[in-house]
C-alpha cells in the first residue's frame, strides 16, 4: 500500500504553470516493480468529463495516446494494472462515466508497440486533463486518443497504458490526427508544439516535461540542434529519428580490475589507426561476430581505435547511424560491433540473447567512465556515465551482489534492424527538446534534481544559450 501511495502523490505534486510563458510542466515518475522492466517512466493524466485519471507510460517512440477500457478484455487479463489490479493500479476508462466522450468513426486502432504489445479497439475523442486534485487542472478538449479493448503482452511483463507523444507520421491509422501537443497549442495553453524532457534515473524519483518550453533549472550549457530525419519520399516526420555520427567510451575513471588486461594488451595494434587489421584472441582465426561470443574481446582495426588518451573509439559504421530518440526505451540499442568493441574494452562478455554480461561495479559506479555520442560530424557531443545503464539492485542474483557485479542495460541491434534508440539512460542524462516546429532535437547537458524550477517558452532560434533563455526572455521562475 505504501508503494501505491507514493506512486500516486509524486505524480500529483509535479504540475505547474507559469504565470506569464504559456508552458506546462508535469513530472515523470522513474517507476519501480521487480516484475517490470526497468527504467520505465510512468506521467498521470486524466481522461474524460468528470476527470477519471490514469498513470501512463511517458514514450516518444509511440504516436498515439492508449488508455484501456473499463471491464474490457484488456483489463481481464493475466498482467493487467486496471483498478483492483494485484499490481498496481494505474486506471482505466469508462466511457459511460464521461459527458464529453465521443468515437471517431471509421477510424480503428490496432497497433503492435515496438515491445511487442499488441492494442486494438476504437479511437474516441474526449477532454484530456493534466494535474487535478492538488493543483488547477489544465483541460485540452476533443482530444482523440486510442480505447483498448482487446490486447496481450509477450510473456509476464506487466501491461502498462502507454502515453505516446511521438511525431503525428507515427500514428497507427492512415487518418491522421492532432496529438495532444498540438492540440495543447491548437487551445491556447501553450505556444509551440514542442516539449523539454529530462526522466531521472532514481528509482520513484521525479523527472520532468515542460510542454512548450524548458525547464532552464534542468540542464547547463548550451541547447545544440539536431535535425530530426524525413522520410525520403513523403517529406514527413514518422519518428525521432536523427544521425548519430560517433560513439566513443570515455575511460578517464577506474579500469577493470587487478590483474585484467588492458585493451592494448588483449588486442595489440588496435588504435593505430582506421582500417588497420588485427587478430581476434583465439589463435588468430578471423571472428564473425556470432559464434562463442562468450570467447573474445571486442573487434578490432577501425572499431576499436584508442583516440585521444583513454577515448575509445567504437566505430561506428555509415550504414550504422540512423538514431531513435525514445523515452519508453529501457535502455541504449547499438550495432553488434559496437557491442563487441564495448564489451572487450570493460572486459566482459557478450550473451547470446545480444547483451552485456555482468561488469565490475568499481567501473561502472565511477563516474568519469562513459559513453560519448557524436552528432553533426561530431561538432556535438553528449555523453551518457555508465552509472546510468546500471538496473537496480532487485534484477541481479546474490552471487552478482555478492561478486560486486553490475548489469548494464545495452543490447546489440538484430540483424534485421539497424535502428539504434537511446532510451531511458540518455534522457536521464542529455536534457532533450523534441521541437516539431522546426523538426529538430535540442540537447545539452541534464541537472537533477534542481532547488528550484526555471520555465521558459521555447524559443525560435539555431542556437539557444542557457543564459539567453534565462535572463533575456520573459517568463517565469517557480
Amino acid at each position: 500500500m505504501r508503494r501505491r501511495w507514493l506512486l500516486t502523490s509524486v505524480l500529483l505534486a509535479g504540475l505547474g504553470r507559469c504565470q506569464d510563458a504559456k508552458v506546462v510542466q508535469v513530472d515523470v515518475l522513474h517507476f519501480h516493480h521487480p516484475q517490470s522492466l526497468p527504467f520505465l517512466p510512468l506521467m498521470q493524466m486524466s481522461f474524460g468529463t468528470p476527470p477519471q485519471p490514469i498513470k501512463g507510460i511517458f514514450d516518444t517512440g509511440i504516436s498515439d495516446i492508449i488508455i484501456p477500457k473499463t471491464s474490457s478484455p484488456v483489463c481481464e487479463s493475466e498482467n493487467q494494472q486496471c483498478r483492483g489490479s494485484r499490481a498496481s493500479n494505474l486506471g482505466d476508462f469508462d466511457p459511460l462515466k464521461s459527458s464529453d466522450v465521443h468515437e471517431v468513426k471509421w477510424s480503428p486502432f490496432d497497433g503492435v508497440l515496438s515491445g511487442g504489445e499488441a492494442y486494438d479497439g476504437p479511437y474516441i475523442e474526449l477532454t484530456v486533463g493534466l494535474g487535478g486534485e492538488t493543483v488547477p487542472m489544465v483541460s485540452v478538449p476533443e482530444t482523440q486518443v486510442a480505447l483498448a479493448v482487446n490486447g496481450s503482452v509477450p510473456g509476464h511483463m506487466l501491461q502498462f497504458p502507454v502515453f505516446g507523444f511521438g511525431p503525428k507520421g507515427g500514428q497507427q491509422t492512415d487518418k491522421h490526427y492532432d496529438g495532444l501537443v498540438a492540440r495543447m497549442k491548437a487551445v491556447g495553453v501553450i505556444k509551440r508544439n514542442s516539449f523539454g524532457v529530462v526522466l531521472n534515473p532514481t528509482p520513484f524519483g521525479n523527472g520532468s516535461v515542460v510542454f512548450g518550453g524548458v525547464d532552464t533549472a534542468r540542464f547547463k550549457g548550451e541547447l545544440q540542434a539536431v535535425p530530426i530525419l524525413k522520410d525520403d519520399s513523403s517529406g514527413e516526420v514518422f519518428h525521432y529519428i536523427i544521425e548519430m555520427s560517433s560513439v566513443h567510451l570515455q575511460m578517464n575513471g577506474r579500469r577493470p580490475g587487478k590483474g585484467r588486461r588492458s585493451v592494448e594488451e588483449r588486442c595489440p595494434g588496435c588504435g593505430s589507426g582506421e582500417g588497420r587489421e588485427c587478430r581476434d584472441l583465439d589463435g588468430g582465426k578471423e571472428h564473425d561476430g556470432q559464434n562463442d561470443l562468450n570467447k573474445h574481446g571486442a573487434r578490432c582495426g577501425g572499431y576499436l581505435g584508442l583516440g585521444h588518451g583513454n577515448t575509445i573509439n567504437l566505430g561506428l559504421g555509415k550504414e550504422e547511424r540512423f538514431t531513435s530518440v525514445n523515452s519508453g526505451g529501457i535502455g541504449l540499442t547499438l550495432p553488434f560491433d559496437v557491442l563487441l568493441s564495448i564489451a572487450g574494452a570493460l572486459d566482459t562478455t557478450m550473451l547470446g540473447s545480444g547483451g552485456l554480461d555482468t561488469v565490475d561495479c568499481e567501473v561502472v559506479k565511477d563516474p568519469r567512465n562513459k559513453l560519448v555520442f557524436g552528432f553533426n560530424d561530431d561538432k556535438l557531443k553528449v555523453a551518457v556515465p555508465l552509472s546510468r545503464l546500471a538496473v537496480a539492485d532487485e534484477y541481479l542474483t546474490d552471487t552478482q551482489l555478492r561478486g560486486g557485479r553490475c548489469r548494464l542495460v545495452i543490447m546489440a541491434n538484430s540483424l534485421r534492424d539497424t535502428l539504434n534508440s537511446l532510451g531511458f539512460p540518455f534522457l536521464s542524462s542529455v536534457y532533450t527538446v523534441f521541437d516539431l516546429e522546426q523538426d529538430k532535437l535540442w540537447f545539452a547537458e541534464a541537472v537533477q534534481n534542481p532547488t528550484e524550477s526555471k520555465l521558459q517558452e521555447f524559443p525560435h532560434l539555431d542556437s539557444v544559450k542557457h543564459q539567453d533563455i534565462c535572463y533575456s526572455f520573459l517568463g517565469c521562475f517557480l
